[in-house]
């Protein structure tokens, strides 16, 4: 997870977590920049598409090189850095896959512009990535626009409940 320092000055600092406890953060620089004991900075970590911001922290040395801890304080500020926001959603939906017909009974889990993910307790698209698939949304409240057609373009195990993203 890469991660930016503002301590305030016109320099930035560029780094990696390491790894993190509690309310402790220990993170490593990117470069032999030094960063004075009990700064207080704004730190941001980005995880995947989305950015945590915080606007104040406390950093220290470690004693290692390049490595830092950092004391949070507070709950971060979290940007979402999608193309698309996506709206968390849980109505009962029905997937159709398109080759064969098959229905198969799931619960939405988000849906944006350009995708929407859906969670099943059945395996078949662990082995069926890109199947082309059609959605009815059950109880959705814009019931003219509760059908939705899309290809399966990554399928995780959860413990035996599947959760499938999907590129409308």
């Amino acid at each position: 997870m890469k991660l930016m320092i503002d301590a305030g000055t016109d320099d930035k600092y560029y780094g990696e977590l390491v790894s993190h406890a509690d309310n402790i953060m220990t993170i490593r620089l990117n470069d032999e920049s030094v960063i004075a004991d009990n700064t207080e900075c704004r730190i941001q970590v980005t995880v995947g598409n989305v950015l945590y911001c915080w606007d104040k922290v406390c950093i220290n040395r470690t004693g290692a090189a390049r490595t830092y801890s950092v004391l949070i304080e507070s709950r971060p500020k979290i940007n979402n850095r999608r193309k698309y926001p996506r709206v968390d959603i849980d109505n009962p939906c029905t997937i159709t896959i398109k080759d064969t017909g098959r229905s198969i009974e799931c619960k939405l889990d988000n849906i944006s512009a350009n995708g929407f993910a859906f969670i099943t307790n059945d395996d078949y698209f662990m082995n069926n990535k890109a199947a082309q698939i059609s959605l009815e949304i059950h109880d959705f409240v814009l019931t003219r626009h509760n059908k939705l057609e899309g290809r399966v373009i990554r399928c995780s195990d959860n413990e035996g409940s599947y959760i499938v993203g999907c590129q409308m």
